[in-house]
């Protein structure tokens, strides 16, 4: 993913579209922070542009994905959209969230990772009104009621029922 803005920084173009896809590795650190979700090739499209000397890179990120549903564990797929502008600079100061310029190119890997990272779902449902399972039976409560007690007191608390029906 890396673009080269050779061209762009010498002043012969004002803007640089890119567009390309990549299959995010598996030893990234995306896949440790969400085990379990199989992605499918990350999508990226976007451009650069030199504004009187100051490089913007912006692009809208797209990526498919295979998971189970975090409350009833159906298996669910979906399509995950974000964006991201940064700007890119020759040289970095340590407080600086630039993009580096190194032999007049840009890698994108850094936002686009970046942003999947920052911006995708910790909790992926099925549905926004996912019922869950039944804590006694396991049942899917997305299929109906399993007719389980709903109302049986956490077993902690019997001694104080107790002194209260005294």
């Amino acid at each position: 993913m890396i673009v080269d803005v050779k061209n762009l920084l010498s002043g012969g173009e004002r803007e640089l579209p890119f567009e390309f896809e990549y299959a995010v590795p598996e030893d990234s650190v995306f896949r440790s922070s969400f085990p379990g979700v199989e992605l499918k090739p990350v999508s990226v499209r976007g451009k650069i542009l030199n504004m009187s000397g100051l490089i913007e890179v912006s692009g809208d990120v797209e990526v498919g994905y295979s998971t189970a549903c975090a409350r009833c564990a159906e298996p669910i797929n979906g399509v995950f959209r974000t964006s991201f502008v940064r700007t890119a600079a020759a040289e970095q100061d340590e407080d600086d969230e630039y993009l580096l310029i190194v032999d007049d190119a840009i890698d994108l890997s850094v936002p686009v990772t970046e942003q999947l990272l920052s911006d995708f779902p910790s909790k992926l449902l099925c549905r926004e009104d996912c019922r869950g399972l039944c804590p006694k039976c396991g049942k899917n409560l997305n299929d109906g009621d399993c007719g389980c007690s709903q109302t049986e007191a956490d077993p902690r608390l019997e001694v104080l029922r107790r002194l209260l029906n005294k």
